[in-house]
């Protein structure tokens, strides 16, 4: 049973839904750069909370939504191997962790730790965002993985 939505499968609204969601991050991002750059911590702190919570709302669910059934129905349809399946998963484990690294240096004021651990969570969700698109593309032109 799907539990996730028809946009997910069809690449141009995945793409919108990716790319909204890494505006916002980035607009963020750019936000605590200069907050920090200023020395306003209490601007930085609001900013990165702001992020956080992008990044929950707009990039962790939809994670899990593609998780939930996306993924699996993907195998099936063999628009990807096994390991690229266990590669789009260990991505989002990785933004999890980062995203969690991210409030637990905020919590011990290393600014620049934070700063750091943002820059890596949205270029690992570029080239995730990628990934998932050159997948979809493949469905488009109806390409199949070798098993």
């Amino acid at each position: 049973m799907r539990t996730s939505g028809p946009a997910l499968r069809q690449w141009a609204s995945h793409h919108a839904i990716h790319n909204a969601a890494w505006h916002e991050a980035s607009d963020a991002l750019a936000a605590a750069e200069k907050a920090h750059q200023l020395s306003d911590s209490e601007a930085f702190s609001r900013i990165v909370e702001v992020f956080l919570e992008v990044v929950d709302i707009r990039i962790l669910i939809h994670a899990r939504e593609e998780e939930s059934d996306l993924y699996q129905e993907w195998l099936e349809a063999q628009l990807m191997s096994s390991a690229e399946m266990n590669a789009l998963i260990q991505d989002h484990d990785t933004l999890r962790q980062l995203t969690a690294d991210i409030e637990q240096a905020m919590i011990a004021g290393r600014e620049q730790e934070v700063m750091s651990r943002m820059h890596r969570l949205l270029d690992r969700g570029a080239s995730h965002s990628q990934h998932e698109e050159a997948i979809l593309r493949r469905s488009t032109e109806g390409r199949r993985v070798e098993r």
